[in-house]
């Protein structure tokens, strides 16, 4: 089994405190068994831990040996089509797309999008020289699905389950 994301979306005044208050919930059930690291950024949160859920509520399953990883990640609902995509999509099609942004001269996140300028630094690696603020959404409706990152890209849109890495 892989691991298991939770992607929580909340205004943005409310991702720090919700992060934790999920995380307390989850350990006051005995859900979690291990603590690897907790990060909270200027508008997002993520919490990387070790879960026991196939024993829930199931008296036969009370010794069940295995643990998942398990990520929280909160954002501001104005990232959450970000978030989506990311989260929602397979490694390769992951590169694939920030791939095809990078050509458009933009960088791709599961935060946003943004117009940079690339140039070689003295060891020879491509490096961001430029990044300019993140892009509006041209629609007007602030990126409120993926389907609005996909038509900025100039892609037609692939749902998440042709994202996959098993497809």
């Amino acid at each position: 089994c892989g691991d298991a994301d939770l992607l929580i979306c909340a205004p943005e005044f409310m991702t720090d405190d919700l992060c934790g208050s999920v995380v307390g919930k989850l350990n006051g059930l005995g859900l979690i068994t291990e603590q690897l690291r907790s990060v909270r950024g200027k508008v997002s949160t993520n919490w990387q831990g070790a879960v026991r859920l196939a024993s829930t509520g199931r008296p036969g399953l009370a010794d069940y040996p295995w643990h998942r990883r398990m990520d929280i990640k909160v954002y501001p609902f104005s990232q959450r089509a970000f978030a989506e995509l990311y989260f929602g999509s397979g490694e390769r099609f992951n590169r694939a797309i920030r791939l095809h942004a990078t050509r458009r001269g933009f960088a791709l996140s599961d935060k946003g999008i943004r117009k940079v300028t690339r140039g070689r630094a003295d060891n020879g690696q491509m490096v961001h020289v430029w990044e300019g603020p993140m892009e509006r959404d041209p629609t007007g409706q602030h990126w409120a699905t993926e389907d609005s990152i996909f038509a900025f890209l100039g892609l037609p849109f692939f749902p998440p389950e042709l994202r996959g890495d098993d497809i």
